[in-house]
């Protein structure tokens, strides 16, 4: 009798533990779903301030905070009603209002490419900001220069095109557009490592 007790007692102390155990459990899923959803609605709320704010600093800062707490709490972009796409076009917009980092760009793009339409965004940066361009190591006289040098890497590679597709195509409109860019610019085909003689031949080699 005694023994069928003990078993009975310890049968019912089982199922209260498994009973605690369950609602433990269900207590830390409530709290860890509730933690999950308060993570969603203040990233949705960040992501809502990037998107219309001006100020490229807020915007770099607070997307860094919807990045963290997409880490943490394994957030996915779904459900921010938001995807890859648009995050980097909200980044991208909150870099092109900061003049440190449009100049970076501009200096190393000038290597191989025009850079009037970024010096401008540049000059417009600057204008928001209300500072000169000394406040970010750099002069009006550098930005001209880095225009020029654009330019003429741009020229450059009209020039390497030509001498690469002359032998096997007709590359007179590549021809026309260095002779066309040295007079508008004044520059000279020396400057762009060329001459008359050799932008004659290049023209007359597939005719």
């Amino acid at each position: 009798m005694y023994r069928t007790i003990l078993l009975i007692a310890i049968a019912v102390s089982g199922c209260a533990g498994a009973w605690h155990d369950l609602n433990t459990n269900v207590a830390v899923q409530k709290a860890a779903e509730e933690t999950s959803r308060n993570a969603v609605a203040e990233a949705k709320e960040l992501l809502n301030r990037a998107a219309v704010s001006d100020s490229s600093s807020e915007v770099k800062s607070t997307l860094s905070a919807v990045k963290e707490l997409i880490a943490q709490h394994h957030i996915r972009l779904a459900d921010l009603n938001t995807n890859e796409a648009e995050l980097a076009s909200i980044e991208r917009r909150g870099y092109r209002q900061d003049p440190e980092f449009l100049l970076a760009r501009i200096r190393k793009h000038a290597m191989r490419r025009d850079v009037a339409e970024e010096i401008e965004t540049f000059r417009e940066a600057l204008a928001a900001h209300a500072i000169p361009p000394e406040e970010v190591d750099t002069s009006y006289e550098e930005l001209e220069d880095l225009l020029e040098q654009g330019k003429t890497s741009l020229a450059k590679r009209w020039l390497v095109l030509a001498r690469r597709e002359a032998a096997k195509a007709d590359v007179s409109a590549i021809i026309r557009r260095i002779r066309r860019f040295s007079e508008l610019e004044r520059i000279g085909f020396e400057e762009l490592g060329t001459s008359v003689e050799e932008l004659a031949q290049l023209e007359d080699t597939h005719k």
